[in-house]
């Protein structure tokens, strides 16, 4: 049987502060993957599993900055010899195609799942890691925006997760235009690298099919310049009520 990426969940009562929120989960999550060796895996989505499901969307900028500061403290504090971004907007699939790949390769390193939507924010953690003698490798999906709108629309169905249309449409363009960017200044080497692009396949299955086959973009620069999304337009297209709320099919 596969590994898992981790999970579980503590008792109730949601965290009030970003550092209650980092202190309970280092202490009782991460802590013994520090010290035995194990795949350190830091998600906001994870961490608020790990609450009983604190997932009312003005919380969520709490778990983004806690997750943000676990890595960084994991950068500055951790033996270990790599970080992995795990990137790409709400529902794109990161974890369910990507990141069950890289726990059965039997990595052992810093696993960050992020959107890598915020530039200055992407710069400092990638130049934090050359500081500290990290490698530093990109695993992102440029994912089929419509697939993607419809598995955050069932999903927020079936556990309560919602993803408004501003964080969908900032998740994905984001993505794009910060991995554009530290590539095109250099801070990145497209050896560095591995985009799957997912626009044109319709399921997991084909997804999961492409990354067996390493259908990795031979030159992500290329193929990230030539993506230009208008924030405006995936506004209009995939806000929530263009979907049935339960099966997620489009109905205007």
């Amino acid at each position: 049987m596969s590994k898992k990426l981790p999970g579980g969940s503590e008792s109730p009562g949601f965290p009030e502060t970003v550092e209650d929120i980092k202190r309970r989960y280092y202490e009782r999550v991460l802590l013994a993957k520090v010290t035995s060796g194990d795949l350190i895996f830091v998600s906001g989505d994870e961490m608020k599993n790990f609450f009983g499901g604190d997932y009312a969307p003005e919380r969520s900028d709490l778990y983004a900055i806690a997750s943000y500061q676990t890595i960084e403290k994991l950068i500055g504090e951790s033996s270990r010899k790599e970080l992995v971004f795990l990137a790409g907007g709400p529902g794109a699939g990161k974890t369910e195609i990507v990141g069950q790949g890289i726990v059965d390769s039997g990595y052992s390193g810093i696993l960050y799942d992020t959107t890598f939507s915020h530039l200055d924010g992407v710069k400092h953690l990638i130049n934090m890691a050359r500081q500290n003698e990290l490698e530093v490798r990109i695993y992102g999906i440029l994912a089929n925006l419509e697939r993607a709108r419809v598995h955050t629309i069932i999903r927020e169905h079936k556990i309560g997760r919602e993803v408004p249309v501003e964080a969908f449409v900032r998740g994905h363009v984001g993505f794009v235009e910060t991995l554009r960017t530290v590539l095109q200044d250099g801070d990145l080497a497209e050896s560095e690298v591995r985009l799957l692009d997912l626009r044109m396949v319709r399921t997991a299955e084909e997804a999961i099919q492409k990354v067996v086959a390493l259908g990795w973009e031979s030159d992500p620069l290329v193929v990230l310049e030539g993506v230009d999304y208008n924030r405006n337009e995936i506004k209009g297209k995939y806000a929530k009520e263009n979907f049935d709320k339960t099966t997620g099919q489009r109905i205007k």
